[in-house]
């Protein structure tokens, strides 16, 4: 099950992610939880980086980086409120 679990992580965003993204691009308030991780849209790219090095596939890991940067466009098109735990810093 972890192998699963590992071998769907290191392909990229998942297919179920492009409807999101979508949505995401068009959204006027985008509202974020996230308990563990600062969120993607907020990541810069050294941050970025060191959370997608665990992948073994460093091609892999790049592109997602460069999909992650672009989808950072959002940020000047909607409002963003996001609640981070604590235990994130």
């Amino acid at each position: 099950m972890l192998t699963d679990l590992a071998q769907r992580a290191r392909s990229g965003p998942p297919g179920w992610f492009a409807k999101w993204a979508d949505i995401e691009a068009r959204a006027s308030l985008i509202r974020w939880f996230e308990p563990l991780l600062v969120p993607g849209l907020l990541q810069v790219e050294s941050y970025a980086r060191a959370v997608l090095a665990w992948k073994p596939d460093s091609a892999s890991a790049e592109a997602n980086l460069k999909t992650r940067q672009a989808r950072q466009t959002v940020l000047g098109l909607a409002e963003l409120r996001v609640v981070i735990l604590g235990s994130v810093c």
